[in-house]
């Protein structure tokens, strides 16, 4: 079905991002390569981008030309020293600032103090060593530009880029967190989020926000309904179910999210765009393709998860219309037959596009081979 059908007509909806613009459709006539359709489409769409100076680092990494270790350091080095400058101690300054204002506001001289500690008296810093790029930007734009480029590298493809980029985020893991500034204050760490843990690297601070964001351009948000953009986000979805199996970052709620999506009416549910029949086939149809990709990456994980709350008692009723939202972002087993039973309908649904066919088709296999695995086990 073509976004010009009548039936499927965006263009007078502000809340539906169209399919196909004409600047996508001239895109996809004339550009050839799939990472170079997919940087054009998303700068078209208005998508989160990645820092340039970033791409080339990423790239000299992931091709190849550049190792590990010396990406890590390019990456990491400049963050490191801005976090214990506080940001040539304008951080310091800002937060300082701020407590002025809030203690007043306390509630007691005890609140005051547990928060925002003893005023300090403190010199502006040098206006000429304000750095262009905060500490926070420099871990978004970091973050922002790693999930970016995971929509670039297929992972199914048996060159293990994409691997390659979840070594680099559990490299930069395991790297030590580096010292907070010498004169913090208790004002500075309430206010400061990226120092509020002392986890810079440990917890690879605000990789989770990133994601939001990202997660939020999906096709039907930001992103459109091509067939490029359907497999750039099979990609990202991919690198979430990898950190999440390898223990990394746990990413399960999105995984979790697809399938609600693609199997329990979720985006219904969630409310968040007028729905047509023609726009819910075609998230699902999408979404089916995600469902494959969190099975065949982390669904291990998302078994043992329902089989491990079954197990303290903690069971999930099935509805006759869907799932229980008790546990809405959880892996429940009622939850995992349920899934089975949808995707043995969409297999064979008409309705369901021939790759979605195919994808449900093969993710209901991939999910009793893991059943059948977990036997063996036991």
């Amino acid at each position: 079905m073509s976004c010009n059908d009548a039936a499927y007509n965006y263009a007078n909806d502000p809340l539906l991002v169209p399919c196909n613009t004409p600047r996508v459709e001239h895109i996809l006539a004339t550009v050839t390569d799939k990472n170079e359709q997919i940087d054009a489409i998303c700068a078209a769409r208005g998508c989160i981008d990645i820092d340039s100076a970033l791409r080339h680092v990423l790239d000299a990494y992931l091709s190849g030309t550049a190792s590990l270790n010396d990406t890590i350091d390019l990456l990491a080095t400049p963050i490191e020293e801005a976090y214990s400058s506080a940001d040539q101690g304008y951080l310091l300054w800002d937060a300082e600032a701020t407590a002025r204002h809030m203690r007043p506001l306390c509630a007691t001289a005890d609140e005051s103090l547990r928060f925002w500690g003893e005023p300090v008296s403190m010199c502006e810093p040098d206006p000429e060593r304000r750095p262009l790029s905060s500490l926070e930007s420099r871990l978004w734009v970091l973050w922002f530009g790693v999930i970016y480029t995971s929509r670039k590298l297929d992972w199914t493809s048996e060159d293990n880029r994409i691997t390659a980029l979840v070594a680099l985020l559990q490299a930069l893991q395991l790297r030590p967190d580096p010292p907070a500034p010498a004169n913090a204050t208790p004002a500075f760490f309430n206010h400061c989020v990226v120092h509020a843990t002392g986890a810079l690297w440990s917890k690879l601070c605000l990789l989770g926000p990133s994601a939001a964001e990202m997660q939020s351009e999906a096709p039907g948000g930001k992103m459109g309904f091509t067939d490029v953009e359907g497999w750039a986000w099979e990609n990202e979805n991919a690198l979430f179910a990898m950190l999440t199996a390898a223990g990394t970052v746990d990413f399960m709620g999105y995984g979790v999210g697809a399938m609600r999506d693609a199997l329990e009416g979720g985006i219904v549910r969630r409310n968040q765009v007028r729905m047509t029949r023609e726009f819910k086939a075609r998230w699902t149809d999408i979404t089916l393709g995600v469902v494959f990709t969190w099975l065949v990456c982390a669904g291990e994980e998302m078994y043992a998860h329902g089989r491990c709350r079954e197990e303290m008692g903690e069971v999930e009723v099935v509805m006759e219309d869907g799932v229980s939202m008790e546990w809405k972002d959880e892996s429940t087993v009622a939850r995992w037959e349920f899934w089975k039973m949808r995707l043995g309908k969409s297999s064979c649904d008409d309705v369901r596009s021939e790759k979605a066919r195919s994808c449900a088709t093969r993710a209901l296999k991939r999910m009793q081979d893991i059943e059948a695995r977990f036997a063996l086990q036991q």
